[in-house]
């Protein structure tokens, strides 16, 4: 197609609007190069679109009749374009068969795929129900063990401070029995240290009076010194052998009730009345020598 052929077929405010910039592009160029622009296309830059457009319905040729051969250009043109036309439409159409096969296979897989999805959240859900229920199952299980485990546990803890509060009373009875006893042992065994010290006491007074009770008859027997010596000392060393015994045999007895007081953990003695008052009222020997012998 030619460059005429192509303005031909522009509409009128196409053409116009085209022949304006044209022209005003050219009066511009001209300006810039320091030119005087030629004066019809000064005269277009001036004329707007519809002054265009009347000037041209006025001053254009008639139309001419196409001849033979340009009707038969114009043909072919025709048909070429239909050609093409033709030929992409069917590109279009198989391009688009193609596409709406590959959306059905997308839609089919995708609609597939949603019933899975759909399959598998009804199971999901199904599971997650029971699920739920078997937490609270297990939920009421452990509830109902733990509150039997805190009554049994609230029962033992009271029983248990029955048998300690018992214990503590039954324990603070022993330990006031055994204050007492132990109070009572203290004063038996002070009463037998002073027995003790009364009986040893005596001994060696009575010792002291049988020297010298001694001394004075042996000053007044001076002629027969030597036997009665002798014989005073024999009989005074066995009477202070039998004190001194019965004064181990006191400490002896003492020793025993704080060993067996020490051996209890401070338990009160174990002795009896009888063995006490065989101890106390034992008489202490006699230290007055047979001078008559």
């Amino acid at each position: 197609m030619t460059l005429q052929e192509r303005i031909a077929e522009l509409t009128p405010e196409a053409w116009a609007t085209m022949t304006q910039r044209i022209a005003a592009d050219a009066v511009a160029a001209a300006r810039q190069a320091g030119r005087q622009p030629h004066p019809q296309l000064a005269a277009a830059a001036a004329m707007t679109v519809q002054q265009l457009i009347e000037h041209r319905r006025h001053s254009a040729p008639a139309p001419q009749r196409p001849t033979v051969r340009q009707k038969i250009a114009e043909a072919d043109r025709l048909r070429a374009r239909a050609d093409r036309a033709a030929h992409a439409a069917r590109q279009d159409m198989q391009d688009a068969t193609t596409a709406a096969a590959i959306a059905r296979a997308e839609a089919t897989q995708h609609a597939q795929a949603a019933q899975a999805a759909h399959a598998e959240t009804l199971a999901a859900q199904a599971e997650i129900e029971r699920l739920n229920s078997e937490v609270n199952r297990l939920r009421a299980n452990a509830d109902a063990q733990i509150a039997k485990v805190r009554t049994d546990a609230a029962a033992e803890i009271a029983a248990a401070r029955e048998q300690f509060a018992a214990a503590q009373a039954q324990a603070d009875e022993r330990a006031a029995e055994r204050t007492a006893e132990r109070a009572e042992a203290q004063t038996e065994i002070e009463q037998l240290r002073a027995e003790i010290a009364r009986v040893r006491s005596d001994a060696d007074a009575e010792i002291a009076a049988a020297h010298r009770h001694a001394d004075g008859r042996v000053a007044e027997v001076r002629r027969a010194a030597d036997a009665e010596v002798a014989r005073t000392r024999a009989a005074a060393e066995r009477y202070i052998a039998e004190a001194h015994q019965y004064v181990d045999d006191a400490n002896q007895r003492f020793m025993e009730l704080l060993g067996d007081d020490a051996h209890s953990r401070f338990q009160p003695p174990t002795a009896s009345d009888d063995d006490v008052t065989e101890v106390t009222r034992r008489p202490p020997p006699s230290f007055a020598p047979d001078w008559d012998r």
